[in-house]
């Protein structure tokens, strides 16, 4: 709502007014009621009314998004009413011309895409489109997507993609993946031109993806994936990145380790964290940094990562063979007697469930008795400890639950969960 706001109002007054209300209530609580009223001599009394009635709505817009003969269709639905300002999209040509316009509601709005051209969704960055957008899985979603990015790297469309709008590439091509650079003598200066910092994690992601099947481009992205400006932090995606890089990475990594990770070298200790090294060495190397690591951040991090091999292995990490699982299974369950935290032990329940190891869930619902979490995290840590003893009243959900305990702590709706957990989802 605030970007709505901002839109409605324009820059200089949305600050000016911003930085007013900061000031006014800085030592206090600022209303609804309040913070709308330092806005209402730039807005009108249709706008104040429909903001108000958007900040209560318990929905939000879908857009429907098909590529058609004509072009691309877009339908947009505000069944909340929650659009302030209209959802604005532009189609650039292959020269570089731009033609913006709103997308109205409820009726569908075919968009030609010229040759070469390319369509972008709201390149003001006002409105969380991506969340909304439904594209269904038809033979035409394909071209819909690649409607996102220019036809050709090269001529005005290309020059237009790189400098309209960074919100634009970040949505085209790492909210939705769209692979857009071809080749790998490309990739950097495509990288260099890009303003996101997400978009550019984006292309690198999806040229890790081309790697896989072409070793032309393991130079280009070994370079790319191990200089300072691509790092990042909890970066999944980056687990499908192989090649060349893979040894280089380790080799640091595995200074950064031995030689004590610092203030001031922990942002490439995450980065360099993020790339698979194989199931054994993984854990090996994770294991020995998670015991020197001087923070919680860094030690959450090490557990996250951890935890997404054992999550996507066979998909972006790789698998983790049969001999040895046992010894991933005992990390996680060497987690839970330290957890104090309800977003750690999220994480390694996480890992337990996919590890299918029921002999951890006494161990469980020991450290959910000390931290009695709010109903909905317990809600879904006892439907899950269901599901992993097989949704039975077995020895190993009685197990579970007599460790849990009876604590008087525990509200009412936990005991009758417990005692029925018949009603997991």
């Amino acid at each position: 709502m605030l970007t709505q706001i901002r839109s409605a109002v324009g820059e200089t007054t949305f600050w000016t007014t911003l930085r007013k209300v900061l000031s006014d209530f800085a030592l206090g609580s600022v209303t609804t009621e309040q913070f709308l009223a330092e806005f209402a001599p730039n807005l009108d009394a249709g706008t104040l009314s429909a903001i108000r009635t958007a900040l209560v709505a318990k929905g939000a817009p879908t857009m429907v998004a098909l590529a058609t003969d004509g072009g691309i269709s877009l339908t947009l639905s505000d069944t909340y009413q929650t659009l302030i300002v209209p959802v604005q999209v532009t189609t650039i040509s292959a020269s570089g011309e731009a033609v913006v316009r709103d997308i109205p509601k409820g009726t569908a709005t075919t968009l030609s895409i010229a040759p070469g051209g390319y369509l972008a969704i709201d390149e003001r960055d006002i409105h969380p489109v991506g969340g909304w957008l439904d594209v269904p899985n038809t033979t035409g979603i394909r071209d819909f997507f690649q409607a996102l990015v220019p036809g050709t790297m090269a001529g005005g469309a290309d020059d237009a993609f790189f400098s309209r709008s960074a919100s634009n590439q970040e949505t085209a091509l790492y909210a939705w993946g769209v692979p857009y650079v071809a080749t790998a003598s490309t990739l950097q200066p495509s990288l260099d031109k890009l303003d996101s910092s997400l978009a550019k994690r984006g292309v690198l992601s999806s040229s890790c993806m081309l790697a896989a099947t072409d070793a032309s481009w393991n130079a280009a992205l070994a370079t790319a994936l191990l200089s300072p400006s691509a790092q990042a932090i909890d970066a999944s995606d980056y687990g499908s990145c192989g090649g060349t890089l893979i040894d280089p990475a380790r080799a640091e990594l595995q200074q950064l380790i031995e030689g004590g990770i610092t203030g001031n070298n922990s942002e490439r200790f995450l980065h360099l964290i993020n790339f698979d090294y194989g199931a054994a060495q993984t854990l090996s190397l994770l294991t020995a940094a998670l015991a020197k690591a001087p923070t919680l951040l860094i030690r959450t991090s090490i557990i996250r990562r951890l935890r997404n091999h054992v999550v996507t292995r066979g998909g972006r990490y790789s698998s983790i063979p049969a001999g040895e699982l046992a010894a991933w299974t005992a990390f996680f369950r060497s987690q839970l007697p330290t957890v104090t935290t309800i977003s750690r032990l999220s994480l390694v329940f996480s890992a337990i469930t996919n590890l299918k190891d029921k002999g951890a869930l006494p161990a469980v619902g020991a450290r959910l008795q000390v931290i009695n979490p709010s109903y909905s995290s317990f809600a879904s840590f006892i439907c899950g400890a269901w599901r992993l003893a097989g949704n039975a009243q077995n020895d190993d959900w009685r197990a579970f639950v007599t460790a849990l305990g009876s604590s008087e702590s525990f509200s009412a709706p936990v005991k009758a969960l417990v005692n029925d957990p018949t009603s997991c989802k």
